[in-house]
């Protein structure tokens, strides 16, 4: 099964920016990432429309802990997939793949 999981029903709406290590951990408790992590489900991650900037320490505070229990970047990509499609198409692209570098970076560390 693949659940959706949407930052703007979740995350701060009010701002367009995701950025720093708190706010990213702050989210993943908010999501439960860390029961996500260890069940069956697979997950979409949908960033709302209005996204200009999601940074690194964001991505990490948001999913270094699943290191500890999805291995590899290939695992973590069967379960959880970044949906950036609600993004200004002009930027979405230089978004989506800042997302996925950063989330290989974290399993090569």
């Amino acid at each position: 099964m693949n659940d959706i999981l949407s930052i703007e029903e979740i995350g701060n709406i009010d701002s367009s920016t995701y950025s720093g290590t708190t706010q990213g951990y702050q989210l993943r408790k908010s999501l439960s990432l860390d029961d996500k992590d260890k069940d069956n489900n697979s997950y979409t991650l949908v960033f709302p429309s209005n996204t200009t900037t999601v940074t690194p320490n964001y991505i990490a505070g948001l999913f270094s802990d699943s290191k500890k229990v999805l291995q590899n970047s290939i695992e973590f990509k069967k379960k959880y997939h970044i949906d950036v499609q609600k993004i200004n198409p002009r930027i979405r692209g230089a978004i989506g793949r800042r997302i996925n570098d950063e989330i290989d970076d974290l399993f090569e560390k």
